[in-house]
């Protein structure tokens, strides 16, 4: 009985109950974690379309002082410079010319081709459109 008890005394490691305490731990923060992630990505997302959408209302603006027409797409035959294909994969762009003004509506693209839920849109009479949660 004494080599048993010698035997024991030598073992070292962690319990069951130290592992399941430290696994929970982690998944509370990773739990608190993962939406402000989320969040910030949104975000990140949100002023890379607000950028590309500054970029063509720059350059829709220097085609209706050039030409008296605003663009009607984001092809560079059209608008003047060139959106970047990576930039077309990932947001749908849309300009809509209503006379006097122009509306450029950026919608994100989610992987499977749906949309990813992030929209900005820009009015030259009016800015920038804000939504309803914000």
């Amino acid at each position: 009985m004494k080599v048993f008890k010698s035997f024991r005394k030598e073992e070292k490691g962690f319990t069951l109950i130290e592992i399941l305490v430290v696994v929970i731990i982690v998944a509370i923060l990773a739990a608190v974690a993962a939406p402000i992630y989320f969040g910030y990505v949104e975000k990140a997302k949100k002023s890379e379309a607000e950028s590309v959408v500054s970029s063509i209302i720059s350059a829709a603006k220097v085609r209706k002082n050039e030409k008296g027409t605003w663009p009607a797409s984001i092809e560079k035959e059209d608008l003047g410079i060139d959106v970047e294909q990576t930039m077309k994969n990932e947001w749908d762009i849309q300009i809509i010319d209503d006379g006097d003004n122009v509306t450029v509506t950026a919608v994100g693209i989610a992987a499977d081709g749906g949309n990813a839920g992030i929209e900005v849109s820009y009015n030259t009479a009016t800015g920038w459109a804000k939504k309803e949660d914000e």
